[in-house]
Formats: structure tokens, C-alpha cells, sequence
């Protein structure tokens, strides 16, 4: 941590065309996958925690069930220097007060960064994509056996033909549990309109 509050406050000197020059650095996000960034900035180390989110102040029985953004939860600066004086990890959720707040373009209530692979490709993706086949096949549209021709037949270009999944098995959508990597769950979502979207009616609102 000291190292990059020291690129900020320091810099570093570069010789350029026999001049000595200072570069300053400014610090605008920290990026990772959840857990990484969550350790970096000072917040919980494990998901099983009551108070795990870096985002909001709300205890895992309360996001379990949350559908929608409440404001009020919402972490920030004030209401992050109340929890980190209370130096209750168990009821706030913030192990220390990071270094990284000491540098004026940053608070860490503030980096707005998302783990996509995780959050996205192997959670939302998985859920979402799970309820959208199953709920078209339940209409008629087309069978597993018609989703999974098309898409192993589909021809996805030179940059992500490594990257097709493996056939679909209806025993693993039901149990809402996708047999793909996170890559392969990427380019199946971002084809997956070309390869049956002529099968669904246009007028259909489902």
C-alpha cells in the first residue's frame, strides 16, 4: 500500500532529452475481482461476513433479499469515518482505515469498480440466461436439442471460436448451473440473439 501512496506523493524521475523531470501519479481507481479489491481497500476478507459489501452498510440477511438500490445504505465518506471509529469489524465491515484515503483524488467509498467475471459472466449471466431458455422453450419456441445444434454450428469468427461451450443439458438449467467458463459464458450471451432470434416472434414481450 505505502508503495503506491508514495508514487502519488513522490513521484518518480525520469531523464528525458538530458533533463531530469518528476512525474506525479494520480490515482483514479483500484480494479481486481471482488475478494482482491475488498482486501487492498481495507474492507472484509470473506463473503461470509455479516457486513461483506463495499458498496452499502447492509448486512447479508438484508442483500440476500434485496432487489433494488437503497440510497440510505449506501456507504460514504461520513458515514465510513463513523464505522472506521468504532473499530468494530463485525458491525461495520471495515478492517482499517486505508492508506489510500490519504490521497485527495481517492476515497475507497468512492471506486465504483465491479468484478464483471464474477459478478456478471459466472452470477447474473448464469441466472438470467437460465430463466431465458428454459421460459422460450416453455413457450414452443424451440427445443434444447434445436439451441444446441445452432450453437455449436454458429460460426463465430476467428477471435472466439475457442471460446464455444459445450452443449446445453437441460438436468444443469433446471438446477441453474451452467457448465461454462466465464469467457464462454461471455461470447454465448453476446451471440446468443443471432443464433435464435429468428425463432422468437417479434411481437413477443415475454
Amino acid at each position: 500500500h505505502m508503495c503506491w501512496v508514495c508514487l502519488v506523493f513522490v513521484g518518480i524521475e525520469i531523464q528525458l532529452h538530458n533533463q531530469s523531470l518528476k512525474v506525479y501519479f494520480l490515482l483514479g481507481l483500484v480494479i481486481g475481482d471482488n475478494l482482491g479489491v475488498n482486501c487492498v481497500l481495507g474492507f472484509s476478507k470473506s463473503f461470509s461476513a455479516l457486513y461483506f459489501c463495499r458498496f452499502c452498510q447492509n448486512d447479508k440477511t438484508i442483500t440476500s433479499k434485496l432487489c433494488t438500490e437503497v440510497i440510505d445504505s449506501l456507504r460514504n465518506k461520513r458515514n465510513y469515518d463513523e464505522d472506521v471509529a468504532k473499530h468494530d469489524f463485525k458491525q461495520t465491515g471495515i478492517s482499517e482505515d486505508s492508506i489510500f484515503n490519504t490521497i485527495s483524488s481517492f476515497h475507497v467509498v468512492e471506486n465504483y469498480a465491479v468484478d464483471m467475471m464474477h459478478d456478471l459472466f459466472e452470477g447474473i449471466c448464469v441466472y438470467t440466461m437460465n430463466h431465458v431458455i428454459l421460459r422460450l422453450i416453455d413457450l414452443g419456441y424451440f427445443n434444447l436439442e434445436t439451441v444446441n445444434n445452432r450453437k455449436q454450428c454458429f460460426n463465430y469468427g476467428n477471435t472466439e471460436i475457442g471460446n464455444i461451450s459445450p452443449p446445453l443439458k437441460l438436468k444443469n438449467l433446471k438446477n441453474i448451473k451452467f457448465k461454462m467458463t466465464a469467457r464462454e459464458m461471455q461470447t454465448f450471451i453476446h451471440f446468443f440473439p443471432l443464433i435464435i432470434g429468428d425463432l422468437v416472434p417479434k411481437n413477443d414481450v415475454t
